[in-house]
């Protein structure tokens, strides 16, 4: 039997089955403990099986204090095992015994042992960059997440509308003249097509700010104001103003006064006020931006609310890598609703389909549609006047003052031929005397045209003290519009800082959980340590039988594999919050 070199070193950190140093060679692992700690060599004839793993070595007992660890060459093949030194006895003053067991790990998994093993169940391991980056979606959205308790709100940002339009609908031309109280005049709305709908009702457009003066302007115009329905404060980030233009007010140019334009449809777009990449959406949670596994529900929530009582609560596991974008689609006018979504959510490789969107689309939106609604006054004196301006003329010109008036405009109305003149002036005069030429009969006259006036007047009077209308109103978005509050707001939370160090140190030491059958990733991915957890039935060359069932029982139970890129005594020691995905 062949001689065997047998190396003893000194207070080394391997006291652990489950954790192990993982070199690129064997070599380079047996070079490491030569060069790091205390050793003792000697040659002698020894035998695994013969010698039932014991070794007695020609080293006193006082000797042997802090020897935990070694290597032997096989006499036969010069392969180098290496062991555990699990106990010492004393045999006589010159040899000690030493009871070891075989770190099976560090003997036959250095390098690339382990990559690549097929049909395997993996329960836990790291991934190598191109890996990570095409599973991530699933890292994301699976089981494997740690409760958090702590989570507070870390970051906030709001759109708020503050410039706001009245939109409001017309029955009558306003364009067109309106007339006076005594001969007042109304003209129908040509109407409009707008947002694909076809409608004899006018939609015309102010600035909040000169809707005073016009609702103003509109209360000597009580048959035209009464026309006027559903003026609705929209914000005028909503609204194209391309599809405006001017309009005309009582036959003159307004300066304020807009009406929609025919045939246009309402703005659909992006609303640029909130563009946040994943990359953006990590920092504010306080998450580095090369561990996107930690950019999930758990982990991170992100809420998106009106102040009306709707939100949204978004998965930040289905954040797509163009990150949280909103897009607007509106419908203004005859039927005033916005619909706020995020763009692409939970979409995957989808593209558009015409209108719809990819993503959830408006499964996942905010609705606007509880507009403010501000009333309209009209001038219920005015408008009886225009109402019964007709019926007033044509009982004045039953009066005595009437008649004679209507004399004189028949005497000067060049329309008339001279019979027509002559016949209009006898019947109105006839009329005055009462068929005669009675003077009881013109006092008479006089006085019942005194009391009509006086009728009149009294009418008139009751008709101004009756109380002015309004048209529908509501509070809708006053109360957010009051507070500078209108529009909608995305907060985002997150877990304590000593939280997030517990999950980010769960992920770094023990990969990810997949319970999957697949493939194992190489061990020298991470900067630090490699974790990897497997079952199933498989073999790996040049592994003796016994060694192979230890290798699988320690890889069912986890196994971390430390790298010494920064070749130190006790790799075991690296912090663990430094590992990083390398390649």
């Amino acid at each position: 039997m062949k001689l065997s070199t047998i190396t003893l070193y000194y207070n080394t950190p391997m006291t652990d089955f489950n954790n192990t140093v993982h070199y690129d060679t064997v070599s380079a692992y047996k070079n490491w403990l030569d060069r790091k700690f205390k050793k003792v060599e000697f040659q002698k004839q020894f035998n695994m099986v013969r010698d039932r793993l014991t070794i007695n070595a020609p080293i006193q007992y006082e000797n042997t204090e802090g020897v935990n660890y070694g290597c032997f060459f096989d006499g036969f093949t010069n392969k180098p095992y290496f062991f555990y030194v699990m106990a010492t006895q004393y045999v006589n003053d010159q040899v000690t015994a030493f009871q070891i067991v075989i770190d099976v790990m560090a003997t036959f998994t250095q390098g690339r042992v382990l990559e690549g093993i097929e049909n395997v169940t993996i329960k836990r391991q790291h991934l190598p960059l191109t890996t990570y980056g095409e599973r991530l979606p699933e890292l994301r959205t699976n089981n494997d997440i740690l409760k958090t308790t702590t989570k507070k709100y870390v970051y906030s940002k709001s759109v708020i509308w503050t410039g706001m339009i009245c939109v409001f609908q017309c029955s009558v031309d306003l364009e067109a003249e309106f007339g006076t109280v005594n001969k007042p005049n109304i003209k129908l709305s040509k109407g409009v097509k707008y947002d694909k709908i076809v409608s004899p009702v006018g939609l015309y457009a102010i600035d909040l700010e000169h809707f005073k003066s016009f609702s103003a302007a509109l209360t000597d115009f009580a048959w035209i104001g009464q026309n006027i329905k559903s003026v609705m404060l929209i914000p005028k980030d909503l609204i194209d103003t391309g599809d405006l233009e001017a309009s005309k007010f009582n036959g003159k140019t307004h300066n304020y006064l807009k009406k929609f334009v025919s045939g246009k449809v309402s703005a659909n777009k992006d609303i640029s006020d909130i563009n946040w990449s994943p990359d953006t959406i990590m920092d504010y949670l306080g998450y580095p931006n090369d561990e996107k596994h930690l950019l999930r529900n758990e982990y991170g929530t992100l809420e998106v609310y009106n102040w009306v009582g709707e939100s949204l609560d978004l998965d930040l596991g289905f954040l797509p890598s163009t990150g949280l974008k909103f897009h607007m689609v509106t419908s203004i006018g005859y039927s005033n609703k916005i619909s706020i979504f995020p763009l692409n959510w939970a979409s995957d490789g989808e593209t558009n389909q015409g209108n719809v969107k990819a993503g959830t689309f408006l499964n996942n939106s905010l609705n606007f549609s509880n507009w403010t609604e501000v009333p309209v006054l009209v001038d219920n004196y005015n408008l009886g006047l225009a109402m019964n301006a007709n019926k007033r003329a044509l009982a004045e010109t039953n009066t005595l003052s009437g008649r004679v008036k209507n004399i004189g405009r028949t005497a000067n109305d060049d329309s008339q031929n001279t019979t027509e003149k002559a016949i209009n002036v006898f019947t109105d005069a006839y009329t005055i005397l009462g068929g005669s030429l009675n003077p009881l009969n013109i006092g008479s006259k006089i006085v019942d045209e005194q009391n009509f006036y006086r009728q009149q007047k009294a009418e008139f009077a009751d008709m101004a003290l009756s109380s002015p209308s309004l048209s529908s109103q509501s509070g809708g978005e006053a109360f957010s519009i009051a507070n500078d509050i209108f529009g909608f707001t995305v907060k985002l939370s997150a877990p304590s800082a000593r939280e997030k160090e517990k999950i980010r140190r769960y992920y770094k030491t023990f990969g990810f959980q997949f319970e999957e059958q697949g493939r194992t990733e190489r061990l020298d991915s991470m900067r630090i340590v490699n974790y990897l957890q497997i079952d199933g039935v498989y073999n790996i060359t040049g592994v003796p039988p016994q060694f192979m069932q230890q290798i699988k029982a320690l890889l069912q139970i986890g196994v971390k594999f430390w790298h010494n890129r920064q070749d130190v005594t006790n790799p075991f020691n690296q912090s663990i919050m430094n590992n990083n995905i390398i390649n």
